[in-house]
């Protein structure tokens, strides 16, 4: 991967899209890749299957989530993790309303590690958006119902 490099100019979104997939997991392109895939990616049909499938993309996500909790805790986090995480969260958010990833996602239990975001006491705007954005996620699972989903035992 080039450094500093997003996604190559092409006409193929799906090499686009796998190519900025790989840059969430590069420290040097991960944020250019993260706000791309946010901005953009959405158009994309399958991403949340690309997502998920991929090699260490969902790893990466929870790490940039998980990091962002002790900050959380003291106030600490700066605008630059919180849209950094916000984009992270936004991504789970594609994964979770998408038909084919959304029960792998709730049985790995991903919406846990949204929970400290939705505890957090703070009425600053950054903190508002953290907890908007994990909202999105819990409502994107609650929206479509999980009655064809589900296998009966």
């Amino acid at each position: 991967m080039v450094s500093g490099a997003v996604a190559p100019i092409t006409s193929n979104p799906l090499v686009r899209v796998r190519y900025l997939i790989r840059g969430v997991a590069s420290e040097e392109t991960q944020e250019q890749s993260l706000d791309v895939l946010c901005k953009n990616g959405l158009a994309y049909d399958n991403l949340a299957v690309l997502l998920w499938n991929s090699f260490g993309t969902m790893s990466v996500l929870l790490k940039i989530i998980t990091s962002a909790y002790r900050p959380l805790l003291s106030d600490g986090l700066t605008e630059r993790a919180v849209t950094q995480v916000c984009n992270a969260i936004a991504l789970f958010q594609c994964v979770a309303s998408h038909p084919d990833t959304r029960i792998p996602f709730i049985r790995a239990t991903m919406p846990v590690y949204l929970y400290p975001f939705l505890n957090t006491m703070s009425n600053e705007r950054s903190y508002e958006c953290l907890r908007i954005t994990s909202l999105g996620v819990i409502g994107s699972l609650a929206k479509k119902p999980l009655v064809d989903d589900v296998p009966r035992t």
